[in-house]
């Protein structure tokens, strides 16, 4: 029995013929799942993009003013132009007469005078510097801020360099990240002896326990070093966890003080800043605008589409009758004919994204007309295949449909999402959504006796003897359950609340 030699191994090439069956969407529908995804700014960017780049499209008589078509009319020569343009690269220069030359800088500028005036209608200025003007300046961070004070002291120069080195080894909220031997890779005490200097030169700059290394010595650097918050000093000093639990009477008795002293003293300490850099880490708030707009007219809720921003566009008549015409190039006329089915399935996917967001909105606020006019406490669970249900579409849509969309009501705006949750069942057999039990939760906690506040045990049963029970599992809601939706309201526990 031989061995396979390498010379026995030969490629086998062949051509087969595969029958079968795929799912593929079509382009058209591709482009109105997206066109559905986008909110109303989004929109309105990919809009005045086609107006640029389809040279059928206009603004329409709803927009305002006049349109950019009526402005500059559409003759053959310039679509030739434009489809000559992006079908050929270059232009051969050989075998043109100067009459040749000259008519074809007439097109030319021509398209360029229209291309100017179909912009202009776009917007006011140049579209660069628009960007410009509208992008937010980059926010101060807080290691710039510390280094433009820095820059000022009157310091040696190895003082100076260990300081810009522990500047910009300083986090968001404020403290050093590493000890002061691994920043600067040493042990050496003269090296360390300067560091330290150069670290207590960056505690005094400004915010207030700004460079501290822990909590203690954040607060510690806060306090200052006078006589005035001596008794503050020797809290954080010697009872930091008791005042982290809430221990008043236990300090107060190890330090022999009386209690009320020692309560003022604790919350002297607890409106301190345990981020003192945390006002430089926060984000801008982002611009909202709302794509749903709901009014209240003489106690009747009406919701109509925020479509403002959107420009609402049309095909150019001249463009569509260029098509009948016979004396039109036949490669010109293909070329538009393209253009005209890119802008109406453009249009047909804006319009039926407005009606969509219509309907799945109107039921949303015919369900919502407790929230509407109680606030969260009275907001319903829902889930969104009850709307899907409502509106005769699939859920997916309804989850398209509302993505980074906002929504904005007499009680505020909120992202459509807001209004879709989990929920419980009440005795009388009404349902009440998880962030109404929040809501619940909170008031109660709200209007306590801050001397014998209420614990998660009685929180609970006092939802019990409402009746509230957990929709699906049809359990009342637990002590453990309390206790998480305490923590995602950031409530402190009993004993933390207590006030002495």
């Amino acid at each position: 029995m031989r061995g396979v030699g390498v010379a026995d191994i030969r490629p086998d090439l062949s051509l087969r013929q595969k029958l079968e069956q795929r799912l593929k969407l079509a382009p058209q529908i591709i482009q109105s799942i997206e066109i559905l995804q986008l909110s109303a700014l989004d929109l309105k960017q990919l809009v005045q993009k086609e107006l640029v780049e389809n040279p059928v499209m206009e603004l329409s008589e709803e927009t305002g003013g006049e349109s950019v078509q009526e402005a500059s009319e559409p003759r053959e020569e310039i679509a030739a132009e434009k489809y000559r343009r992006e079908r050929e690269p270059a232009l051969e220069i050989e075998g043109h007469t100067d009459k040749e030359f000259a008519k074809l800088e007439d097109i030319i500028e021509h398209f360029e005078k229209q291309s100017i005036e179909r912009r202009s209608y776009v917007s006011d200025s140049d579209e660069k510097q628009d960007m410009l003007q509208n992008t937010a300046a980059k926010p101060l961070s807080l290691q710039d801020f510390l280094s433009q004070q820095f820059a000022l002291l009157d310091l040696t120069a190895d003082v100076r360099q260990a300081g810009e080195s522990i500047i910009y080894n300083i986090d968001d909220n404020g403290y050093v990240m590493y000890p002061l031997e691994e920043i600067f890779g040493t042990t050496d005490p003269a090296r360390l002896a300067v560091a330290e200097e150069a670290l207590k030169t960056v505690q005094s700059l400004n915010p207030p326990g700004v460079g501290a290394r822990n909590l203690k010595e954040a607060l510690l650097l806060q306090l200052g070093k006078g006589e005035q918050c001596s008794l503050e000093r020797e809290i954080v000093e010697n009872h930091l966890d008791d005042v982290s639990a809430n221990k008043i009477p236990k300090i107060s008795k190890e330090m022999s003080l009386p209690l009320e002293d020692v309560k003022k003293a604790v919350e002297f300490i607890r409106a301190l800043s345990p981020h003192p850099g945390a006002f430089f880490s926060g984000e801008p708030a982002p611009f909202v605008v709302p794509d749903i707009v709901v009014e209240d007219v003489e106690g009747r809720y009406e919701v109509r589409l925020e479509n403002a921003y959107i420009p609402t566009v049309q095909i150019s008549r001249a463009y569509e009758k260029m098509l009948t015409e016979k004396r039109a190039d036949p490669q010109v006329r293909d070329y538009v004919r393209k253009k005209v089915e890119s802008a109406r399935h453009l249009i047909r996917a804006i319009e039926q994204r407005k009606n969509t967001l219509q309907r799945i909105a109107n039921e949303l606020v015919s369900v919502q007309q407790d929230f509407l006019k109680r606030g969260v406490s009275g907001l319903k669970p829902l889930r969104m295949q009850e709307i899907a249900d409502r509106v005769s579409v699939h859920t997916s849509t309804v989850c398209r449909a509302i993505a980074d969309k906002f929504i904005q009501t007499p009680r505020g705006i909120f992202p459509m999402k807001f209004f879709f949750s989990g929920g419980a069942e009440t005795g009388n057999g009404e349902t009440e959504s998880t962030r109404s039990i929040k809501e619940q939760i909170a008031e109660m906690i709200g209007k306590e006796d801050k001397r014998n506040p209420l614990s998660d045990e009685q929180i609970s049963a006092e939802l019990k003897s409402r009746g509230i029970k957990f929709e699906k599992e049809n359990k009342e809601i637990a002590r453990r359950t309390v206790t998480k939706y305490r923590g995602i309201l950031n409530i402190p526990s009993s004993r933390k609340r207590k006030v002495f």
